[in-house]
Protein backbone atom coordinates (compact mmCIF):
# COMPACT_ATOMS: atom_id res chain seq x y z
CA UNK A 1 0.00 0.00 0.00
CA UNK A 2 1.16 3.45 -1.05
CA UNK A 3 1.84 6.13 1.64
CA UNK A 4 0.01 10.07 1.02
CA UNK A 5 -0.04 13.04 2.70
CA UNK A 6 -2.26 14.17 5.88
CA UNK A 7 -2.95 17.39 6.75
CA UNK A 8 -4.57 17.66 10.84
CA UNK A 9 -5.78 20.54 11.97
CA UNK A 10 -5.78 21.75 15.46
CA UNK A 11 -7.15 24.28 17.38
CA UNK A 12 -4.92 25.22 20.22
CA UNK A 13 -6.74 28.10 22.49
CA UNK A 14 -4.12 29.66 24.37
CA UNK A 15 -1.24 27.44 23.18
CA UNK A 16 1.96 29.22 23.24
CA UNK A 17 4.91 28.35 21.29
CA UNK A 18 6.64 25.92 23.84
CA UNK A 19 3.00 24.44 23.93
CA UNK A 20 3.40 23.29 20.31
CA UNK A 21 6.79 22.52 20.37
CA UNK A 22 6.10 20.22 23.25
CA UNK A 23 3.30 18.33 21.28
CA UNK A 24 5.22 18.24 18.06
CA UNK A 25 7.77 16.71 20.12
CA UNK A 26 5.44 13.84 21.53
CA UNK A 27 3.85 13.34 17.87
CA UNK A 28 7.07 13.09 16.40
CA UNK A 29 7.99 10.22 19.34
CA UNK A 30 5.14 8.42 18.97
CA UNK A 31 5.17 8.10 14.82
CA UNK A 32 8.75 7.05 15.59
CA UNK A 33 7.40 4.24 18.54
CA UNK A 34 4.88 3.56 15.54
CA UNK A 35 7.38 3.08 12.53
CA UNK A 36 9.82 0.86 14.80
CA UNK A 37 6.72 -1.62 15.37
CA UNK A 38 5.88 -1.53 11.90
CA UNK A 39 3.49 0.73 11.29
CA UNK A 40 4.97 3.15 8.80
CA UNK A 41 3.87 6.67 9.65
CA UNK A 42 5.94 9.88 9.92
CA UNK A 43 5.96 13.52 11.47
CA UNK A 44 6.86 15.94 8.61
CA UNK A 45 6.45 19.24 11.04
CA UNK A 46 3.94 21.64 12.13
CA UNK A 47 3.18 25.42 11.02
CA UNK A 48 1.46 27.32 14.11
CA UNK A 49 -0.73 30.54 13.71
CA UNK A 50 -1.03 31.86 17.56
CA UNK A 51 -3.24 34.50 16.29
CA UNK A 52 -5.84 32.26 15.08
CA UNK A 53 -5.09 29.35 17.62
CA UNK A 54 -4.54 26.91 15.08
CA UNK A 55 -1.95 24.73 13.99
CA UNK A 56 -1.35 22.58 11.50
CA UNK A 57 0.49 19.32 10.92
CA UNK A 58 1.87 17.16 8.19
CA UNK A 59 2.00 13.52 8.47
CA UNK A 60 3.13 11.26 5.84
CA UNK A 61 1.13 7.71 6.52
CA UNK A 62 -0.44 4.72 4.32
CA UNK A 63 -4.32 6.04 5.93
CA UNK A 64 -6.04 8.53 7.88
CA UNK A 65 -6.42 6.02 10.74
CA UNK A 66 -2.81 5.17 11.29
CA UNK A 67 -2.12 9.36 11.46
CA UNK A 68 -5.35 9.58 13.95
CA UNK A 69 -3.77 7.05 16.11
CA UNK A 70 -0.32 8.61 16.31
CA UNK A 71 -1.98 11.79 17.57
CA UNK A 72 -4.20 9.69 20.04
CA UNK A 73 -1.21 7.73 21.01
CA UNK A 74 1.32 11.11 21.51
CA UNK A 75 -2.69 12.61 23.42
CA UNK A 76 -2.80 15.43 21.11
CA UNK A 77 -5.93 16.56 19.90
CA UNK A 78 -7.05 17.63 16.62
CA UNK A 79 -10.19 19.20 15.02
CA UNK A 80 -9.49 16.77 11.36
CA UNK A 81 -7.32 15.02 9.59
CA UNK A 82 -7.57 15.39 5.82
CA UNK A 83 -5.90 13.97 2.70
CA UNK A 84 -3.47 16.83 1.17
CA UNK A 85 -1.52 17.43 -1.77
CA UNK A 86 2.22 19.52 -1.54
CA UNK A 87 3.13 21.16 -4.31
CA UNK A 88 6.49 22.81 -3.82
CA UNK A 89 7.83 25.90 -6.19
CA UNK A 90 9.74 25.10 -9.10
CA UNK A 91 12.49 26.89 -7.43
CA UNK A 92 12.48 24.46 -3.98
CA UNK A 93 12.55 21.66 -6.20
CA UNK A 94 15.73 22.14 -8.10
CA UNK A 95 17.54 22.76 -4.39
CA UNK A 96 16.52 20.03 -2.97
CA UNK A 97 18.45 18.04 -6.32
Amino acid sequence: MQTGLYLVERYLPGATDDDVAAAAERVAAASERMTAEGISVRYLGATFIPADETCFCEFEARSRETVEWANERANVPFARILPAAHFPTRHARRRST
